[in-house]
């Protein structure tokens, strides 16, 4: 699945719209969270990314478009990736498998569903 545009609508919100705080500054652009549902989205920080933003979700629509600006930000578009794997690991894993599919992640390894955690090897 590829790397999704974070739209406006937001449950969590007493407003419906996400609630955007700027985050964590990387790769020529700023990684922006929901303070409501803590969901993301990374945006270019000069005018000219954001326009090449703009322009090519015209032509590819928005998660085509916004696929096609990660791909010439590879540090942003690979940590957009790590933190949309979690999130929808969150909502498919039980809380025993999530911690170690989220290890996964981060250390660029398979997903490893076939472990077994054991009580006494969770902290």
């Amino acid at each position: 699945m590829g790397i999704t545009w974070l739209d406006y609508y937001c449950d969590d919100s007493p407003t419906k719209g996400h609630l955007l705080v700027g985050a964590t500054r990387i790769d020529g652009g700023t990684v922006y969270k929901c303070s409501a549902c803590h969901r993301v989205k990374w945006m270019p920080d000069n005018i000219e990314e954001c326009i090449k933003l703009g322009n090519f979700m015209k032509i590819y629509g928005q998660d085509g478009g916004y696929q096609r600006i990660l791909d010439k930000h590879p540090a942003a578009r690979k940590l957009m990736a790590k933190i949309q794997d979690i999130y929808y690991l969150r909502k498919a894993l039980t809380p025993e498998q999530f911690p170690i599919a989220v290890a996964a992640v981060i250390m660029n390894k398979e997903y490893p569903f076939d472990v077994e955690v054991k009580e006494d090897e969770v902290p």
